[in-house]
């Protein structure tokens, strides 16, 4: 830090950092400067930069990603006789992460726009920062689409095993880069300028304060930075490994000392694995759920307990989405099939190995119906041409009243989109594939229905075909499920070009590719705009009926399209 001694400390962190992989991460160098003025001689660090050569190696086309920094605002508090301001001593300003509305010079002076700031895009960082005003299952929602969780959950476990002081959480509102990884549009934490390392001692706490410690909290993060922290302890923040190491640095830094640091890992290690302990972190592996279920719908959940090691769960070797509501209970929803099903739940560790011992096998017998997909599922909403760029979406509906259609390898013809292993869409459900997280985000708010994840493809605002395909075991076989094909011209509704509207499906248990089930909810101080289903009972051609014939009749100068 900014004592007199063990400044280049740091560097024992920097080596676990490297060390324990799984983190991108420049690789510094310690060295010894020859100055001008012998005050200004002596042991130093070299930092690569971020925003250059690091993140266009480390990442795919990374050059293009945008990189912000928090740092804090300084300020003088003295003056000389004269009036003029003195550098020291001074006082900061910090702010955290968080909603502060739409407009980026709010942001601009705590959260610098380090590269590509002729662009000046604060469209991601804005959207990060309004989710972590959110609270309890928004927040979880929300930052799973905006953040790469697991990364900031490893990146942090290193923060909080190191006790590094002044630093965003643990301190100041400082020393914290975020980055938007241009593959997929997720944030990553980059730590910076970790000199206050070891600071918080031995017992220092492990999560720190700000809105980032809700996201950290949230049980499911928590105990993957506590599996991050077991991992870090196993494989190089232990006294075995860094006993070498702490001497080894401290001979290039003369008139420094890194025992402490030795003492303090050996002490921290011991005080991190009690608290995960205590938390429920040891917690044994078990199936509270039935181990034998009969069930008329097909979408089952599971329930137990798990320790930390427990890195994830995957049931028949997938791994569906698992909630967490403690550190160590879990329940996670999967769908089976017609009649008989064997679901074998195995944990797996951090590095994707299966956990001796851990498994069990639970049998499910469906009764129900199983309906057509075809017959259940539609492209419910298409927004082709938003307002803010970027904003585009489609919206799939499944309104089987008690079945869960397994979406894993399903693709969406014309978006590009493949869904994953452990997809799925349950009754009732809408489901939401979105271009851009950011300018999703933007365009429509925190409110708006998370999208399940971002398509590489795009919607053409001259018209497109959208094409859903269950796989079938050969190419020939497979199954178009619904099919769509929109323009952006009449007898199309021309209230979604660019007005905020999406094309919206009215009926879904009627002909998808028919435009009069599709209408465009945009009205511009006139209400008898877009196609309309309209019925009418009568008996024709009786006494009690005084027409024969059904008119239609204009109200305006306009036009009248009958499908």
């Amino acid at each position: 830090g900014d004592a007199t001694a063990n400044r280049q400390e740091e560097i024992v962190l920097k080596h676990m950092l490297n060390r324990a992989g799984g983190l991108a991460g420049t690789h510094s160098e310690i060295c010894r400067v020859l100055a001008p003025r012998s005050v200004h001689t002596g042991s130093a660090q070299f930092f690569p930069r971020h925003e250059d050569v690091f993140i266009e190696s480390a990442f795919q086309d990374g050059g293009s990603g945008t990189m912000f920094e928090m740092e804090l605002i300084y300020y003088p508090t003295t003056a000389n006789a004269a009036g003029y301001k003195l550098p020291q001593p001074d006082d900061v300003v910090g702010t955290d992460v968080g909603n502060l509305g739409d407009d980026k010079e709010i942001y601009r002076y705590n959260f610098m726009i380090k590269n590509h700031r002729d662009v000046d895009d604060y469209s991601p960082f804005i959207a990060l920062a309004k989710s972590w005003s959110l609270t309890g299952a928004a927040l979880d929602a929300q930052t799973r689409q905006l953040m790469d969780i697991d990364q900031w959950m490893r990146a942090y476990a290193m923060i909080s095993l190191c006790s590094v002081g002044d630093m965003y959480t643990f301190g100041n509102n400082h020393n914290f880069f975020m980055y938007v990884r241009p593959s997929d549009g997720k944030i990553l934490y980059f730590p910076w300028d970790m000199d206050f390392v070891f600071t918080r001692g031995a017992q220092g706490a492990l999560v720190g304060d700000q809105n980032l410690a809700k996201v950290v909290n949230l049980p499911g993060n928590l105990r993957r930075m506590y599996a991050h922290m077991l991992d870090f302890i196993n494989v190089c923040f232990n006294t075995s490994y860094m006993a070498y190491w702490t001497d080894h640095y401290d001979d290039f830094a003369p008139g420094q000392s890194y025992a402490g640091s030795l003492s303090t890992i050996g002490a921290r290690a011991t005080y991190v694995r009690n608290t995960i302990a205590g938390a429920g972190g040891a917690t044994a592996f078990n199936v509270t759920s039935s181990n034998n279920l009969t069930t008329a719908s097909n979408l089952v959940t599971l329930a137990g307990t798990a320790p930390v090691d427990a890195y994830t769960l995957r049931i028949n070797g997938v791994e569906y989405p698992t909630t967490w509501s403690s550190v160590s209970s879990w329940s996670v929803r999967a769908p089976v099939e017609a009649g008989s099903n064997a679901l074998v739940v195995m944990a797996y560790d951090i590095a994707g190995n299966p956990l001796t011992n851990l498994s069990r096998t639970i049998s499910v017998n469906y009764t129900g119906a199983v309906p057509e997909p075809g017959d259940a599922l539609a492209i419910n909403e298409i927004m082709f041409d938003p307002v803010v760029p970027g904003a585009s979406y489609v919206e799939l509906f499944n309104s089987a009243d008690s079945y869960a259609f397994d979406l894993s390898g399903w693709r969406l013809d014309g978006l590009s989109y493949t869904f994953p292993p452990g997809s799925f869409i349950g009754p009732r459900q809408y489901l939401v594939l979105a271009k851009d997280l950011s300018a999703y985000t933007a365009a429509y708010g925190t409110n708006a229905p998370t999208p399940f994840g971002t398509y590489a493809g795009a919607l053409r605002n001259d018209g497109e075909t959208l094409t859903l395909i269950k796989p079938g075991a050969t190419p020939a076989e497979d199954l178009v499920v619904d099919k769509v094909r929109y323009e952006a011209a009449p007898p199309w509704p021309v209230g979604a070009l660019g007005t905020g509207s999406a094309l919206q499906l009215i009926d879904p248990s009627q002909d998808h590719s028919r435009l009069a089930n599709w209408f465009s909810d945009y009205q511009d101080g006139y209400t008898n705009y877009g196609w309309r289903q309209m019925t009418s009972t009568a008996a024709l051609g009786t006494v009690a009926s005084t027409y024969n014939q059904f008119l239609l009749f204009l109200g305006e100068a306009g036009d009248v399209y009958i499908d």
